[in-house]
């Protein structure tokens, strides 16, 4: 998402709806996108519990992974999968549309 808290204390829930009905739901409209990759455990909740019609791919935050720099190879092996599983989802639905 496009928003941050200072200090990257925790977000109130007040500041993900807003952040969510402010920005995310316009961008989403405009990008229009095939899937997306949700950054940390805030976000990977909040739209999971949103009706999207959009498959959600989430992974651990970089600042997680900077400040527990042991997990980096797990989370290196998550993101191969991840742009792996986007490619394949992309390649379904283009052959969709022809």
């Amino acid at each position: 998402m496009k928003c941050s808290t200072p200090e990257n204390r925790d977000p109130k829930d007040f500041e993900i709806d807003t952040c969510y009905n402010n920005w995310f739901l316009q961008e989403l409209y405009l990008v229009n996108p095939l899937s997306i990759v949700s950054l940390g455990k805030y976000v990977t909740k909040y739209l999971l519990s949103k009706s999207l019609s959009i498959p959600i791919f989430p992974i651990e935050h970089f600042s997680y992974i900077y400040r527990n720099q042991s997990k980096y190879s797990e989370w290196e092996v998550k993101w191969k999968e991840i742009r792996q599983k986007i490619r394949d989802y992309a390649n379904n639905a283009r052959k969709k549309i022809e």
